[in-house]
């Protein structure tokens, strides 16, 4: 899975991806899918991202595993994945796409029975804050650090 991460301000609040299902849907999620032939995880995720997405960005860290499914019978390992592009996607007629500040996300998990949801976006503000203390380099979309120099 990826969890698609842009930045509009060096100093704003991270913004990530969801998309829907389906068109209409109401249940937001990651892009997400398994891996095909011989990929890598880290391939899958970026496969996915623009299948399911329309963005074209870099892996930028492993966020872990995280047990998902109705009955937490499958397990998803998920990927930070910097932002480079954004472009029209195949999926585009059957799935929306939105980004939301991971403060609004995890307010809408408040609100849904997404808790798969919810842990993997609290799993990405441990990270990210880890980053920010680090002052590690991602850059934002206007072409400067997320986290400053």
């Amino acid at each position: 899975a990826s969890l698609v991460l842009r930045m509009r301000e060096v100093e704003a609040e991270p913004e990530i991806l969801l998309v829907t299902e389906v068109k209409g849907g109401s249940d937001w999620d990651l892009p997400m899918g398994g891996t095909v032939g011989g990929e890598t995880g880290v391939e899958a995720s970026k496969r996915h991202a623009e299948e399911n997405a329309g963005v074209i960005g870099k892996v930028v860290a492993e966020l872990g595993w995280f047990v998902r499914g109705k009955e937490q019978e499958l397990g998803v390992q998920v990927y930070v994945l910097e932002t480079l592009k954004e472009t029209d996607w195949a999926q585009e007629f059957v799935r929306e796409r939105k980004w939301f500040t991971v403060s609004d996300a995890m307010t809408m998990c408040d609100d849904s029975s997404n808790s798969n949801l919810e842990n993997i976006l609290s799993a990405f503000s441990n990270w990210f804050a880890s980053r920010k203390t680090k002052k590690s380099d991602v850059s934002c979309s206007n072409g400067g650090s997320i986290l400053g120099s």
